[in-house]
């Protein structure tokens, strides 16, 4: 049969001729990255430095800016801006990075703090252009109890609020 004979040829050419191609698919990749003069296959990615992020449904508008680093935070008639040490970041390896602010304080009862959760996102390296891509994530509002009467400081100190956010980073 032909199919055999071929096979057999290039068997017995092979065993003769060791072949000087890749004989994997790591020295394929290798060697095609080497032959275009480049050590990196993967291009170099940068992280966003602006987040835009609203819940059309709630009306919440958070707008983020790594510079300073700066929240502007807007619900109904609420509307803050944060700037330097009152935005607090932490970074989380198993989640991101947390962005928080105090939106409401009082001295007797506890406070109101709003946390952004901002997903790892890779974006084009320069020279490229810049370019917003599409993100979802949430912003979690924690009410904090505080109380001035010991007998009242005993439970759950905590309550959590989960609102979906979707937008774009930059």
């Amino acid at each position: 049969m032909i199919v055999i004979y071929l096979f057999e040829e290039n068997h017995r050419f092979s065993e003769k001729t060791p072949h000087p191609g890749p004989h994997s698919v790591v020295d394929a990749a290798n060697l095609a990255a080497s032959s275009h003069g480049s050590k990196d296959v993967m291009p170099e990615f940068v992280q966003p430095t602006i987040w835009n992020l609203s819940n059309t449904a709630t009306g919440l508008q958070v707008s983020y800016s790594v510079a300073g680093p700066h929240l502007h935070y807007h619900q109904g008639p609420l509307v803050k801006d944060f700037a330097g040490k009152d935005v607090r970041v932490v970074e989380v390896p198993d989640l991101g990075t947390l962005v928080s602010v105090t939106i409401h304080m009082t001295i007797d009862s506890g406070s109101t703090t709003f946390t952004l959760l901002l997903p790892h996102v890779n974006l084009p390296a320069p020279p490229a252009l810049p370019a917003a891509v599409p993100v979802t994530t949430d912003g979690i509002t924690t009410l904090h109890r505080f109380s001035t009467v010991l007998a009242l400081q005993h439970g759950q100190q905590e309550s959590y609020s989960v609102t979906p956010l979707q937008g774009t980073a930059a």
